[in-house]
């Protein structure tokens, strides 16, 4: 009689152990942190696509609020949203950086896709050691790096090989470091400043020991 006593409060705590083990964030108040990773998630039923496209049917009746006749209309308010004076307040700010940037020693620029109205713009970025200043332009050529640090940069120029940098820079100081980044990775201290200006050396068209 015991035995059987034993084998039931066996069965009762092995039943109770398996209960805890099958629950999860989903079905207690144990947080999703004490969920089992390796445990299979339930999957939700997937349905087939329905081949309808989405949105409202054709057919459909749609519910939405029916304007008022202008008979029963009795007085007409036109309310426009105020005037946002946050472009004002920034244009000088914006002006006062952009007229810095030509007095500046070092300038990292690059330039990215920026879909704007629905046309492909180009978003600039011009960045010195203490401030970044973006402005989003139509083109991608030379002419926006003359318009916006002038034709005559005596600073050096973080770039890369992008043909409207090589057009600018002419025979001006430019670094050419993003596409030279594994040639002097694995140099330190006064070795990679070697290979540096080695590197610069080979883009400007001056003679340096190799």
């Amino acid at each position: 009689m015991k035995e059987v006593d034993f084998k039931h409060e066996e069965i009762r705590i092995l039943r109770f152990r398996l209960d805890r083990l099958a629950r999860d964030s989903t079905t207690s108040h144990r947080p999703p942190s004490s969920c089992d990773v390796f445990r299979k998630k339930r999957g939700r039923l997937k349905r087939g696509s329905s081949g309808r496209k989405p949105g409202g049917q054709k057919g459909h009746r749609g519910i939405t609020r029916s304007l008022v006749v202008s008979e029963r209309v009795s007085e007409t308010v036109v309310h426009l949203p105020p005037n946002c004076n946050t472009s004002q307040i920034l244009e000088p700010i914006c002006q006062e950086l952009e007229e810095e940037l030509p007095r500046q020693g070092v300038l990292n620029i690059d330039e990215t896709s920026y879909p704007h109205n629905k046309t492909l713009a180009w978003l600039w970025a011009f960045v010195t050691s203490s401030f970044v200043f973006f402005t989003i332009q139509s083109s991608r050529g030379s002419k926006v790096i003359q318009q916006t640090i002038g034709k005559a940069f005596d600073g050096i120029i973080i770039c890369d090989r992008f043909s409207a940098y090589v057009k600018y820079h002419k025979e001006r100081a430019c670094g050419w470091l993003q596409p030279c980044v594994n040639e002097w990775a694995s140099f330190s201290g006064s070795g990679m400043l070697t290979k540096m200006e080695n590197i610069h050396a080979r883009n400007s068209g001056r003679a340096l020991n190799p």
